[in-house]
């Protein structure tokens, strides 16, 4: 059973179609539903339409919560609280960001890193945002400029736990990032873990697979591969976020290569004018 916890603010209806789609994927016992609590314009149509959410959603009896979308101490305390309590009940938490704004979204990804039971999904529209005129037009430059029309108030930082580290550490984990990289490489899976040894340019020998065995399970704990069984073989599958892990490894070097040349260009000699 799962539950599902969503931020009510503009786009009720979106919202609610991703809800339909966890609905039939999941067996959803509960559902909570935030809204913003200010009293302001802002709170007003929150407010608004998580009555009407609410409604739709009426045979779940969804619990309704206030939190300030602004603030990380009241996001971070209300989300953290609602994951700890389905967690001890045995419950995975579904986190729908689809309506937040950005610091409510890092305050809860802070929360969602610290729970093995919860997850974080959006959910895509159809049509983004408003209609955008024809680049090189007079309206194009019209309308980007009219839409640049906020001003910064103050900036607001997001709260981390001092615990923090890389989930794999290059100097001592380089065997299981090798791991990951030959996959990718592979199109993202092996039929088994020998066929992994023999990409490795390895002999498949006892010690060899239960070494390989090893280094897959710590990888699955980790969420970067999944295993699933096909006929007498377990497959290995690389996870989104393990293809996302390997493309930024890659990038590190992209990025090295963008600063060397900047650095390069700094040190050169400037010319000297007339």
């Amino acid at each position: 059973m799962v539950v599902t916890l969503h931020y009510v603010s503009f786009h009720p209806t979106l919202i609610y179609d991703g809800f339909e789609k966890i609905r039939l994927a999941y067996p959803v016992e509960r559902v909570y539903l935030l809204y913003d609590g200010k009293q302001d314009k802002y709170g007003y149509v929150s407010k608004y339409n998580v009555r009407r959410l609410k409604g739709v959603l009426s045979f779940f009896k969804p619990i309704v919560l206030p939190v300030n979308p602004l603030s990380f101490k009241s996001v971070y305390s209300r989300v953290y609280s609602i994951i700890k309590f389905e967690m001890e009940r045995g419950k995975e938490v579904l986190v729908d960001i689809t309506d937040m704004p950005s610091i409510m979204a890092s305050a809860v990804t802070v929360v969602v890193t610290q729970f093995k039971n919860a997850k974080i999904y959006s959910v895509q529209s159809e049509n983004r945002g408003d209609f955008i005129p024809e680049p090189d037009t007079i309206d194009f430059e019209e309308w980007v400029t009219r839409k640049d029309n906020k001003r910064a108030l103050e900036l607001l930082g997001v709260g981390l736990p001092n615990n923090r580290k890389e989930i794999l550490d290059p100097n001592k984990d380089y065997e299981k990032i090798r791991i990951l990289k030959l996959l990718y490489d592979k199109g993202g899976k092996a039929d088994s873990i020998k066929t992994i040894i023999r990409w490795s340019g390895e002999e498949i020998t006892a010690i060899n697979k239960a070494q390989y065995s090893r280094w897959i399970s710590e990888l699955e704990s980790k969420g970067f591969v999944q295993r699933e069984y096909r006929g007498k073989n377990r497959r290995v599958l690389l996870t989104e976020f393990g293809k996302a892990y390997v493309e930024a490894t890659r990038r590190i070097e992209e990025i090295k290569r963008k600063v060397s040349e900047i650095e390069r260009k700094i040190k050169l000699p400037q010319p000297i004018g007339f």
